[in-house]
């Protein structure tokens, strides 16, 4: 019985060793990236280009609303017209809150479309490392899931390598 407890503490605990562990910091690897860059100027494009089209539409609705208060104040406005006035005001401020809501969902969506291929890459080259180098884990060290990495081997030189990254 001792002999089978023995043999068999000896198999598991020589899997448990054969084991192969890596880590790598993906923030790292992901800022010398040029098509990440890339993809970071073409988010910042079209954020500051609707960043001027929102500008332009807050500068023309305060333009309106200083000539409607000069217009009340001197009192060639009726209380129908200011009335009027007033609504088109409240829905031109509408306009800009929705269009200030549409120009964030509208940047994450770009976004999202612009890094998708970026990381589907990383994590192809990755699970291909994993395979290739017989690695059982891989951990990431930029999100904090390594506790201590001594034992484990980093993979930054290589898959910087494979993916052309000086």
């Amino acid at each position: 019985m001792k002999n089978i407890f023995f043999i068999l503490l000896t198999v598991v605990s020589t899997q448990i060793f054969a084991q192969k562990f890596g880590h790598l910091n993906t923030q790292e690897l992901l800022t010398n990236m040029t098509e990440l860059k890339l993809a970071e100027n073409q988010l910042q494009a079209l954020q500051s280009e609707l960043q001027s089209k929102g500008e332009q539409m807050v500068i023309k609705f305060e333009a309106d609303y200083k000539a409607y208060v000069a217009e009340a104040e001197g009192g060639t406005l009726s209380k129908v017209q200011m009335q009027q006035k007033e609504e088109v005001l409240t829905g031109k401020r509408s306009e800009i809150e929705q269009f200030e809501a549409k120009m964030q969902s509208d940047l994450l969506k770009k976004k999202e479309e612009l890094y998708k291929p970026v990381l589907d890459k990383v994590k192809m080259e990755i699970e291909k490392l994993g395979k290739e180098g017989g690695y059982t884990m891989i951990f990431d060290t930029a999100v904090g899931m390594i506790l201590h990495s001594n034992a484990s081997e980093d993979l930054m030189p290589i898959i910087k390598a494979k993916l052309g990254i000086i």
